[in-house]
């Protein structure tokens, strides 16, 4: 899941709070070491910080395989770039094994 929270000071502890209700009800856990949050324009006070465990990302965060960046203008270069090599590896691998 990918939340966008426009005030963080008020919206981590709704946001874990509201998690924590929906793992109650349907069975699933929160796991606090492996959520991340990547911070645009803001830097938690540390008693959040050590509240809810937070494992802030400055810079960028992979998600389902997207590599996430801060600065907008990364994104191309952090995606584009290295799965564009791989689908032309895949693909001379592939042409390869077909003329074989």
């Amino acid at each position: 899941v990918i939340c966008f929270l426009k005030d963080p000071d008020t919206g981590i502890p709704i946001l874990t709070n509201l998690l924590e209700r929906f793992g109650f009800c349907s069975g699933y856990k929160l796991n606090l070491t492996k959520t991340q949050f990547l911070m645009f324009n803001y830097s938690p006070p540390k008693d959040s910080q050590l509240k809810f465990n937070i494992n802030r990302r400055t810079t960028k965060m992979k998600y389902r395989g997207i590599t996430l960046t801060q600065r907008i203008e990364e994104l191309y270069e952090a995606n584009y770039t290295q799965m564009d090599t791989e689908i032309r590896n895949d693909l001379s691998n592939f042409k390869k094994s077909m003329c074989k």
